[in-house]
């Protein structure tokens, strides 16, 4: 059976890796201008990449106020990234979508972090690729079932950005 502290030290070392990892891997690209946006406005525009979503839904996955959501997603209007239609029936609903010009980019960019993630696998043996994977995915399970809500929460990365 493995010490507590052994555990403890990998925990350390994981979250000493994961941010050195992930800003290595998914740098910000030159031409990248979603790089640019604040963390908060990025993971909005990454959510809307599936599928539009109204203000309501946007702020019950993001934990956060539907002011605060509506800050967020202005800030995105008013960059072109995101566009805002009412509801025909019920003018208080507001569905938000990407434009052509956000899905091109965030298109972009992800094909970019693709290549950049491939290149990167490549200098690894097919075995230690599906190690990898399937202990991230591992990893993943055992995070859902410690956290009991997985969705990124934006409460405290908008107070930040506020300099609360």
């Amino acid at each position: 059976m493995r010490d507590v502290s052994d555990v403890r030290r990998e925990a350390e070392l994981l979250e000493s890796l994961l941010p050195k990892l992930m800003r290595k891997l998914f740098r910000p690209i030159m031409d990248d201008s979603i790089a640019e946006l604040p963390l908060a406005q990025l993971r909005v525009v990454r959510a809307l990449e599936g599928h539009p979503h109204t203000m309501s839904e946007l702020a019950d996955e993001f934990r956060m106020s539907l002011s605060s959501v509506s800050q967020l997603v202005h800030r995105l209007v008013d960059v072109g990234l995101v566009h805002v239609d009412s509801d025909s029936v019920d003018r208080r609903v507001r569905t938000v979508r990407l434009t052509t010009l956000g899905a091109r980019l965030m298109l972009h960019r992800r094909e970019t972090r693709i290549q950049l993630a491939e290149t990167a696998l490549s200098g690894l043996s097919e075995y230690e690729r599906a190690a990898l994977l399937s202990s991230l995915g591992r990893l993943l399970a055992e995070c859902d079932a410690v956290v009991p809500d997985a969705s990124e929460s934006l409460i405290q990365t908008s107070e930040l950005e506020r300099g609360a």
